[in-house]
């Protein structure tokens, strides 16, 4: 299993491969470094192949991390596990999604 992130282009990022408890650590110490702060920042998913419930953890924990630092976030093609993990667990409003 492997997932990794870089950025594409100015405040948007690109996750590939799976978003599961053997990646979401190493994705998140990642973006500690590349996301910049208080800017928006856009995090494209649709190339992530395979995400659970972790991987729901880790976009609720980079919400949360936003939050705290003045940055919004923006998700793009959330794959249809998560937004369904989203809605099981009444978080679906916390993943604010670009249209």
């Amino acid at each position: 299993m492997s997932a990794s992130i870089e950025q594409t282009e100015n405040g948007v990022f690109c996750i590939r491969g799976e978003l599961t408890l053997d990646t979401v650590t190493a994705l998140l110490d990642r973006s500690k470094i590349l996301f910049p702060p208080q800017v928006e920042i856009i995090i494209d998913l649709g190339e992530v192949t395979h995400a659970n419930s972790a991987g729901l953890a880790l976009l609720l924990e980079w919400q949360s991390q936003s939050k705290a630092s003045g940055t919004t976030i923006r998700f793009k093609d959330i794959p249809d596990a998560l937004t369904s993990i989203a809605g099981l667990y009444n978080v679906k409003e916390l993943l604010p999604q670009m249209r």
